[in-house]
């Protein structure tokens, strides 16, 4: 819910963004030693809104190259979140095929779309072309059934 310093999601100096999450201790104590998180801080107990703010002040003042870096020393349940196209060159995303399919609505857009099924076995053949609406489509439809 945000109210705990060991799950955020912080701004990093060019805007883009660190998605914490050291729940164990472990990796909280690695987490704290990366960000040299000072002392009167690390005990998240003692006042966790401090401990955000204090956080967040200290992840605002590197790039997030510069935090990938630093967190892939040390485990600690961090990482820098990816746009689309970044998440679409995750190895580990390419090797299990995820973004191998595509959806084109009526006005002909593709778009990359996640297979829900993980195993491929359970998935269409990626030359299947699936269809989607124009964006918008449906939104009357929507707001009607919401009144």
């Amino acid at each position: 819910t945000g109210g705990s310093p060991r799950s955020q999601i912080d701004r990093t100096s060019d805007k883009r963004h660190v998605a914490a999450a050291p729940l164990e201790q472990k990796f909280w104590d690695n987490f704290c030693d990366i960000t040299a998180l000072p002392d009167g801080f690390r005990d998240d107990e003692k006042d966790p809104q401090a401990t955000i703010s204090k956080l967040r002040e200290i992840i605002s003042g590197k790039s997030a190259d510069e935090w990938k870096e630093l967190f892939a020393e040390r485990d600690c349940c961090c990482s820098i979140v990816q746009d689309l196209a970044e998440a679409m060159r995750e190895p580990h995303f390419h090797i299990r095929g995820i973004f191998d399919y595509s959806i084109e609505n009526e006005e002909g857009d593709m778009l990359p779309a996640v297979a829900v099924a993980i195993s491929p076995q359970f998935r269409a053949h990626t030359d299947v072309v699936k269809s989607a609406p124009p964006v918008g489509a449906h939104n009357d439809s929507i707001i009607k059934k919401l009144k």
